[in-house]
């Protein structure tokens, strides 16, 4: 969602999310209070996302944010493409022995 926007934030693949946000958020003219108005979130949230305090938000947020930053479908498809940290396989259970009954 927020790889391919340009001068509006560092091209560096290693940039966070949350010094992406700021850039995104400076280059709007908002503050940090107006753009939690806006995406109906909190300031302190915004201030915890910005200096890596929560380093993943959930997608609504990240929905949110984008609407309050009037982010185009072309800003917001751009993350679609790149691959997905792969998860830890599932932990399966063992599974319970049935003890055998006496006859």
């Amino acid at each position: 969602m927020w790889r391919g926007l340009g001068a509006v934030v560092a091209r560096e693949e290693g940039a966070s999310f949350g010094a992406r946000l700021r850039g995104l958020r400076e280059a709007a003219g908002l503050t940090q209070e107006q753009l939690a108005e806006r995406a109906g979130l909190t300031a302190k949230g915004i201030a915890a996302l910005e200096r890596g305090r929560r380093q993943r938000p959930y997608p609504h947020t990240v929905r949110a944010l984008a609407d309050a930053l009037g982010l185009d479908e072309g800003a917001r498809g751009a993350r679609r493409g790149r691959p997905r940290r792969p998860r830890a396989p599932r932990r399966r259970r063992p599974r319970r022995c049935r003890r055998r009954r006496p006859r």
